[in-house]
């Protein structure tokens, strides 16, 4: 790594210890299904750049789960509306 990368990452984790509690309290915040968003976006960036690829993989993660919050919203206002009948 070069000496830059290296004083990149001291400043980072300099960052990371810092504003450590801080960022557990947000993470705690979180839905687990953001959660679950960023950890899958994290695992598919290590994946894109251990194989050189520069596919935006958060845009499609993030198109497959918005569909997927619209199917789920859908079916419960399908469901909800049948109750009221």
């Amino acid at each position: 790594a070069s000496p830059e990368s290296q004083a990149d990452r001291a400043v980072i984790r300099g960052y990371a210890k810092q504003f450590l509690k801080d960022i557990f309290v947000l993470l705690g915040t979180l839905p687990p299904q953001m959660l679950l968003l960023l950890k899958m976006n994290d695992c598919l960036r290590h994946i894109d750049f251990s194989l050189g690829s520069p596919t935006n993989t958060i845009v499609i993660a993030g198109k497959y789960a918005a569909k997927a919050v619209y199917e789920d919203q859908k079916k419960a206002a399908s469901l909800s509306t049948r109750l009221r009948c």
